[in-house]
């Protein structure tokens, strides 16, 4: 078959395709990730699955305008809304109803009046299954003999962020028996969500649709309806009468108060046949008007899930880094999904909450470190937000502790100096190293320049930064653990000594590429000087560790926490301190199975789930820290940390309540039962940026690029594909070889390993038709590079289609290094025509690189 040909079918089966009608990753094997959960992939994108039985909540997804979470059934849970900073809606539910004519015991009072008028409600035959995609959740199961039942939850998201305020559920009926089947859906929502008990209801008949709206706030309408038209409708008091009625629907909306809507649909499937039926819930904050064009907005948009994917699959495609660790290669893919999904349009710019479905509050210090993860993301994304805390700083240089993203209302607890003021200096270096966003530097080097000057006007007698807040509380912890109630951690505090290190540092750096170098000069000595009296005064002489604070009275508090990492991981600590703080953190009271412990078990103010975790919980966003503390000095460390935490989501989902591939908050440090919020939007953003720059060793110069991978030994391979840098991006191939490293490239790289140079990185490599196998190709003068990565526990056969890589009418002399090889193997010469599906032997977790040189 020819290429055109094999192009030209791809995109029928594309365009023809239905995801609303067919499982995620249907269509490929799974594979056993855990005990309850297997994956597959579908179109490329790794999906999820489990029986519907072990999932104890659902997925939480969201666009510009909204954020929807999910029941571990799959139906929605609540739908909020980002302007009003509410829940506007409550729960979904679908059921299922046979019209037959009750003769159990609860059904007696129903046989005068039989006629096949009562509905009994059918339940699924058998424990069903869950199908999770980034981009939307499903479920799947049987009723009956034979109508097997697909429901697909989503909430629209486009590019540009252009969203309707809308969530969607699509139910897909089949019909696998030999007789028709009469069935009824009924399709039910909650419909005040966190607003007063004073809900009116009206049927809009042109619309298929239930408007209500609050007698106290008459523009909050919503809208519930559907692409179909429902046979009956209700709004009603009656709560269990609308999601499993007896009889049909009585086509009313006089009630008033604490309303629920039902829509029934009337379904007669014949063997073989395929019905489906959509349902909408939309709203609006701006009156009836707008409502009912946000609603047509979702009804009008029948490929809406179609688009959802393809946004998300555009944005997975991104900054992919792919290794033997099957399970890090996961955790890459559904961080890119779980950073993308909270970001959302609030009065005052683009950002992300720290907290979706619950507040509008734009966190200084997590909106910081989400910038690291974004800028390989959505670049647009980190200058808004940068922009944002830049414009809401302090007159004096503080970042506030929170902005509302909607009225614009700081707080700041009255610090002198916080964590946030540090961590965004840091940001904006990141930023403008990793994109050459030149105006975002001119538009933000006053306000991180404010930022350092503040740092440097906080110096105690000693030269280290000190907090001057007293008292107990939120207002007495000037670094990431303020949520401590009956705490201080005031003083002078070895985590934001070390930042503002690491800050000084950073506008140094800026400094230079704003072409200031007296400020650059200061700075950096600033910053050297701050790093030798760190060292001099927060060591711990009896244990090499680091003290965690210094009190106003003096007292210096030696506790042994995970704040250890922040010497780490900003640069502070020599090697042999270093050292110390890792394998200390190593052990067994502080590593868990699912990460690192706040405190460990052994310490008397340990606590495995007080105070949201921040006394003994396992947060795993303070892994991902730890794996980037451990990087240069014990990659294996590195690689296991990222790997058991990650891994701790998919392992035994009901019984940890979390969600395969959504990066929950923290876990309680005993049981190891996710206590937090669901998704949290700054952990997944700093795995992204301990896989790039920690596991793949990335280093942003503001002259160019370091490579210096941290991989464990028994790591044949590394493959790194479109990293967004400036106005480019990085994607490399490295192998092992004969003791030394080998690394394959269009970018200019510096580091200890041999660099194999190419003109360019063929936007279309060979395609894998086997999961676990991946491949990157590059091209120069006469020659294509195929580099074959395999993360399979087995020798694999592996087929690939090479006919966007390789000329069907040219010849090509073929060399073959594989990672047992002691050097390239030829293997002849071939005819283009021969070589345009391939099948390629790769070894366990290992790797196989093909030279084709044109004849």
């Amino acid at each position: 078959m020819s290429g055109i040909i094999l192009d030209w079918s791809e995109a029928l089966v594309e365009k023809l395709d239905d995801s609303e009608s067919r499982p995620a990753g249907v269509a490929e094997p799974h594979y056993t990730v855990s005990e309850k959960v297997t994956i597959s992939r579908d179109n490329g994108i790794y999906v999820y699955h489990l029986p519907d039985d072990q999932l104890g909540q659902g997925s939480s997804l969201g666009n510009s305008r909204v954020w929807a979470e999910t029941k571990g059934n799959g139906d929605m849970l609540n739908l909020y809304s980002i302007k009003a900073a509410r829940r506007v809606v409550g729960g979904m539910s679908i059921t299922y109803l046979l019209p037959f004519s009750d003769l159990s015991v609860y059904g007696q009072h129903e046989l005068a009046d039989s006629q096949h008028k009562s509905l009994n409600r059918a339940m699924p035959s058998a424990v069903g299954a869950i199908h999770l995609h980034p981009a939307y959740q499903q479920r799947e199961f049987v009723v009956g003999d034979g109508l097997h039942v697909l429901e697909t939850f989503f909430v629209p998201r486009t590019d540009g962020l252009d969203d309707p305020a809308a969530a969607l559920e699509v139910v897909s009926l089949w019909n696998r028996t030999p007789h028709p089947i009469e069935i009824v859906v009924v399709a039910s929502l909650s419909l005040r969500g966190h607003t007063p008990i004073d809900m009116h209801a009206q049927f809009d008949k042109s619309r298929n649709a239930i408007i209500t709206w609050n007698e106290t706030s008459q523009d909050m309408v919503r809208v519930f309806g559907s692409m179909d038209k429902p046979k009956h409708y209700w709004a009603t008091n009656d709560k269990d009468a609308a999601y499993h009625p007896k009889h049909p629907l009585p086509d009313e909306t006089s009630d008033t108060g604490n309303l629920t809507g039902a829509l029934q649909f009337n379904l007669l499937l014949y063997p073989g046949a395929h019905q489906k039926v959509r349902v909408i819930a939309a709203f609006s904050h701006d009156g009836k008007s707008k409502a009912l064009d946000e609603f047509d907005r979702a009804k009008g948009e029948e490929d809406a899930l179609k688009k959802t994917i393809s946004y998300y699959s555009s944005q997975l495609a991104k900054s992919v880094i792919e290794m033997p660790d099957d399970m890090l290669t996961h955790g890459v893919q559904w961080a890119k999904s779980c950073l993308i999904r909270p970001v959302c349009h609030y009065e005052i710019g683009t950002a992300s909450t720290n907290d979706p479905g619950n507040s509008s509050h734009i966190v200084g210090r997590d909106t910081c470190w989400y910038v690291h993860g974004c800028d390989f993301i959505e670049p647009e994304w980190s200058c808004s937000m940068l922009s944002i805390l830049s414009r809401f700083q302090r007159a004096d240089g503080l970042i506030p502790e929170y902005i509302d993203g909607n009225t614009g209302e700081t707080e700041d607890f009255g610090f002198n100096i916080n964590d946030a003021t540090a961590l965004f200096i840091m940001a904006v270096e990141h930023h403008i190293k990793c994109t050459a966003h030149w105006q975002c530097l001119e538009k933000l080097y006053e306000s991180a320049k404010k930022a350092g000057e503040l740092i440097l006007g906080q110096m105690n007698e000693n030269g280290l930064v000190k907090c001057n807040a007293i008292g107990l509380g939120s207002k007495a912890i000037c670094g990431w653990r303020n949520v401590l109630q009956n705490q201080s951690i005031s003083g002078v505090v070895t985590e934001i000594n070390s930042e503002c290190f690491a800050a000084l540092r950073s506008l140094s750096n800026l400094a230079e590429m704003a072409s200031k170098k007296e400020d650059a000069k200061r700075y950096k000595e600033e910053a050297d000087a701050l790093r030798a009296r760190i060292n001099k005064h927060l060591v711990n002489p009896d244990n090499g560790l680091y003290v965690l604070n210094i009190s106003h009275e003096g007292n210096t508090y030696t506790q042994t926490t995970c704040d250890l990492v922040f010497p780490l991981i900003c640069g502070v600590a020599n090697e042999s301190t270093a050292d110390n703080v890792i394998a200390r953190l190593a052990e067994a009271d502080f590593m868990t199975d699912a990460g690192i412990r706040v405190l460990p078990s052994d310490d008397p103010e340990y606590d495995p789930s007080f105070e949201s975790g921040c006394m003994g919980g396992v947060w795993q966003g303070v892994t991902w820290w730890y794996a980037m503390a451990a990087a240069g000095s014990d990659p294996e460390i590195m690689a296991n940390s990222l790997s058991r935490a990650y891994s701790h989501y998919i392992l035994d989902p009901k019984a940890y309540n979390t969600v395969p591939g959504q990066f929950s908050e923290w876990s309680d440090g005993q049981t190891l039962v996710n206590r937090g919020m669901r998704l949290s939007p700054w952990d997944s953003p700093r795995f992204l940026w301990a896989a790039i720059e920690g596991l793949a060793g990335l280093k942003f110069r503001t002259d160019g690029i370091d490579l210096q991978p941290n991989i464990p030994l028994d790591w044949q391979w590394l493959r790194v594909h479109d990293v967004k840098y400036r106005d480019g991006s990085i994607s490399l191939f490295l192998a092992r070889h004969a003791g030394s490293i080998h690394v394959f490239s269009a970018n200019s790289l510096d580091g200890k390993f041999e660099l194999h140079i190419y003109d360019e990185e063929l936007e279309h490599a060979p395609e894998a038709i086997t999961t676990g196998i991946t491949c990157s190709a590059f091209r120069k003068n006469k020659e294509t590079l195929l580099c074959f990565g395999s993360s399979l526990n087995k020798p694999v056969m592996g087929p690939f289609l090479a006919h966007h890589s390789l000329s069907s009418g040219k010849q090509y002399r073929v060399h073959a290094l594989a990672s047992h090889h002691r050097e390239w193997q030829d293997l002849g010469t071939n005819k283009g025509s021969d070589l345009q599906r391939l099948a390629v032997r790769i070894g366990k977790r290992t790797y196989v690189i093909y030279r084709f040189e044109e004849v």
